[in-house]
């Protein structure tokens, strides 16, 4: 019996070292593979607004007032504002009328562009002002500008 219990001891201490042995086991390898997405085709857009200081004074000839910027963006991801630039502007008469080339000449009016480095978080719908102002410049011309006196400036902005 003493044999037995010595021989049942040894297999069960074998067993265990074996079963030990090939928990651990391994293959090695070697592969590859590859994945893909697809990019959004557009990254959102920036929705500016502008308004004409006239706190001091009414813009007139020869002079230039502030021009302050807000923006939003509902889109899903953050955006930048980096410049700002004027696209387009018109006047009009007080009785609201578009005014026509040989009135108020919207090429009287200018504005240089804004540089401006902010982000403008995703989902962002309360106006939200950027940090840098422009200047409307309405030019002193050699010719009367009396058709722009008390005309209404809309300006229409872009950004990059």
């Amino acid at each position: 019996m003493r044999l037995s219990k010595k021989f049942a001891a040894i297999a069960i201490t074998a067993s265990v070292a074996l079963t030990a042995t090939a928990a651990f086991a391994y293959w090695t390898t070697s592969g590859s593979g590859s994945g893909s997405a697809t990019a959004g085709s557009s990254n959102g857009v920036v929705t500016l607004a502008a308004s004409i200081d006239t706190s001091t004074h009414a813009i007139y000839p020869g002079g230039s007032n502030p021009v302050h910027f807000t923006a939003t963006n509902s889109g899903a991801t953050d955006l930048y504002v980096t410049s700002v630039s004027l696209s387009a502007l018109s006047a009009t008469t007080p009785a609201g009328v578009v005014t026509t080339p040989s009135s108020c000449l919207a090429s009287d009016f200018s504005m240089l562009q804004v540089t401006e480095g902010i982000r403008i978080p995703a989902n962002t719908t309360t106006p939200m002002a950027l940090t840098t102002d422009g200047s409307l410049v309405f030019a002193n011309s050699t010719l009367s500008q009396d058709n722009c006196k008390g005309a209404g400036i809309t300006l229409n902005v872009v950004s990059n």
